[in-house]
């Protein structure tokens, strides 16, 4: 008995950081409001807008980064670069919407899961 408590622990303390990480990038794709260009769940087919579902982690990331540095420049990564950059109100306020490291690595394994 004791043996299958164990068992049951390791396996849940195993797989609760795969499931919170999935909550997270899952939030953060809403959040972010990912899914104006790359559609509810990031496998619909948009002419122009890359399907980003299954895709490898490293590929997102290194292609999330390139975007955002510039050295990934057409018209559709400049509308990511612009939804995610520092910007001043009206009334100038700072908003600071970009994505950091941590959130680009939580997307990119949310995304690389999707099947």
């Amino acid at each position: 008995m004791r043996l299958a408590y164990r068992y049951i622990l390791l396996t849940s303390l195993l797989i609760l950081p795969l499931t919170i990480a999935a909550t997270t990038g899952k939030q953060l794709y809403k959040d972010k409001q990912c899914q104006i260009c790359h559609g509810v769940s990031g496998k619909e087919k948009i002419q122009g807008i890359p399907r980003l579902w299954g895709q490898k982690k490293l590929y997102l990331i290194n292609q999330m980064d390139a975007i955002l540095s510039g050295n990934r420049d057409n018209n559709y990564s400049q509308l990511m670069k612009m939804n995610y950059a520092k910007v001043k109100s009206d009334k100038g306020q700072d908003y600071d919407k970009t994505l950091t490291k941590g959130e680009i690595k939580e997307l990119a394994e949310f995304l690389s899961r999707l099947k």
